[in-house]
């Protein structure tokens, strides 16, 4: 796509076009699906669980955002991101991938003990050497999820996820029904690692082989190097104060805010970073195209705010009643946190289509130095924060967000040849429906409280209120944007084609 959006005359820019969309629409059929089963899942173990043994599992888990990261020191995002690569690479990319997984587990194993002590919780130890065995499994499938991702064979991504999804839920379900307390989230975990990799290795149709070269290594591996360390800057941000405040407000305020960052976090996972699966290999597609990338990233980004600002500004106004309904008066001290990191997670819903972008062209340097700083910020903020409690460290991390997601759109706008005034001017409609949505719900759900109108009444209507003005504007300020995003949508859901608007077919 050029800036005005018109098609390019690249015979393969068609057929990426229809990939992306493919794309999107697995992603949105396993989304559902997905989002049905994390949100059973969620809600039962919020009710079977107490904010302890939820904190206890908080505490093992945060090991587990390092498996994607280290299962293959980022070898994979390498084999995505070059043009060209052979049997040799891929197979080079494979063994060492098991290589690296099965030592990680060792690694997780060996200071199991040590983050037992830093937590004063001996439970902890044992729930990390069980998590151990996902380094393993992860680092197995790694090779053929990121050829999977390359080819833009998103059927077979999306099915192994919702398998996985499903078995680990239903383990995790059945275990705490049983009273295992927080060994049923660690054991859902390893279960949905396990499903994944085998049916990866049973559907990917690729097989290693016996071929390894140190050349092939060092040229992926400087790229994979280079994304491993700004990925471990990434963690290091999503799992700090985590940390922090298991260490410092213990296991009960960790329970809380993991809960509530939990909730926020579900749609970024679900929709925002699968996504960004999508779009990375057809970025990289682009990379010689520095125009049709830009216009590209621009459109991408504009169409995830459409998805999320709506999402987290309505989960901002009616937290409140949402805690009350779905996990009980025992969650109320989740609820301010839980209103202050929405429409933070909704500034984070944009960083992986931008992740995207920078990775396409090889500005790994550049993607480096900006993770380190959004690590430093997030850091500094934390201590800060922490000084006020869990509100305090909400309102930190929602201040350095906003710092280094501004600092960082420049970066990318830059590295791919546009201008941040550009992408300033193209999202600026979006946010305009936003900021009139979040007005309207604030008042709506005000007056349904004097009116008194029960918890879940207020909001379905609350809900209802707010989409409906965030559309009227949008029909506005960003009608294309709108009706590109029903074609989609049209695309993805099980809706007959009768009865799906013209308007909305010719996509």
């Amino acid at each position: 796509m050029n800036a005005e959006g018109v098609e390019l005359p690249d015979p393969e820019r068609p057929e990426l076009r229809a990939r992306v969309l493919s794309g999107f629409v697995w992603k949105i059929a396993s989304g559902v699906l997905s989002q049905a089963v994390n949100t059973v899942t969620f809600v039962l173990l919020a009710r079977l669980l107490t904010p302890k043994e939820y904190g206890v599992a908080a505490m093992a888990m945060v090991a587990s955002a390092f498996v994607i990261t280290y299962a293959d020191c980022g070898l994979g995002v390498a084999l995505v991101q070059r043009e060209t690569i052979t049997e040799v690479d891929k197979s080079t990319v494979f063994w060492a991938s098991v290589a690296l997984g099965t030592a990680m587990a060792g690694v997780c194993i060996a200071v199991a003990p040590l983050v037992a002590g830093f937590y004063h919780t001996p439970e902890v130890e044992s729930l990390l050497q069980l998590l151990s065995l996902s380094f393993f499994f992860t680092g197995l499938g790694s090779t053929h999820r990121s050829l999977q991702q390359r080819a833009m064979n998103f059927r077979v991504l999306e099915v192994r996820l919702m398998a996985s999804i499903v078995a680990g839920g239903l383990v995790t379900v059945v275990l705490a029904i049983e009273g295992t307390g927080a060994w049923s989230i660690i054991a859902g975990d390893v279960t949905a690692a396990v499903v994944s990799t085998t049916l990866l290795l049973a559907l990917g149709g690729w097989r290693p082989r016996f071929l390894f070269s140190f050349r092939s290594l060092r040229t992926l591996g400087t790229f994979g190097l280079r994304y491993m360390t700004g990925a471990t800057f990434t963690v290091m941000n999503s799992n700090a104060d985590n940390i922090l405040v298991g260490r410092v407000l213990g296991r009960a305020a960790l329970g809380t805010y993991s809960l509530a960052y939990s909730t926020i976090l579900v749609p970024l996972s679900r929709i925002a970073w699968p996504i960004q699966q999508i779009l990375a290999p057809a970025f990289a597609r682009l990379q010689s195209d520095r125009h049709a990338l830009a216009a590209n990233w621009l459109r991408a980004t504009r169409l995830v705010l459409m998805v999320f600002l709506p999402m987290m500004f309505t989960l901002t106004v009616v937290a409140p009643d949402f805690v009350h309904v779905v996990f009980g008066e025992k969650w109320n001290s989740a609820v301010p946190v839980m209103r202050i990191l929405a429409p933070v997670c909704a500034l984070l819903s944009v960083q992986g289509v931008a992740d995207a972008a920078i990775q396409a062209v090889g500005e790994m340097r550049s993607y480096l130095r900006m993770t380190g700083l959004s690590f430093a910020l997030n850091l500094v903020a934390f201590f800060i924060g922490i000084q006020w409690g869990l509100i305090g460290m909400a309102v930190a991390i929602g201040v350095s967000t906003l710092t280094f997601m501004g600092l960082y759109l420049g970066v990318v706008s830059r590295a791919i040849g546009s201008r941040l005034m550009r992408v300033a001017a193209g999202i600026a409609g979006v946010v305009a429906a936003g900021v009139a949505l979040l007005a309207v719900e604030a008042v709506v759900f005000d007056l349904l409280i004097r009116a008194g109108v029960g918890p879940l009444f207020r909001i379905l209507i609350t809900t209802a209120a707010g989409v409906l003005t965030f559309a009227l504007v949008c029909v506005w300020t960003e009608r294309e944007g709108l009706l590109e995003l029903g074609r989609i949508a049209a695309k993805g859901l099980p809706i007959p084609r009768r009865l799906i608007p013209a308007v909305l077919q010719s996509a």
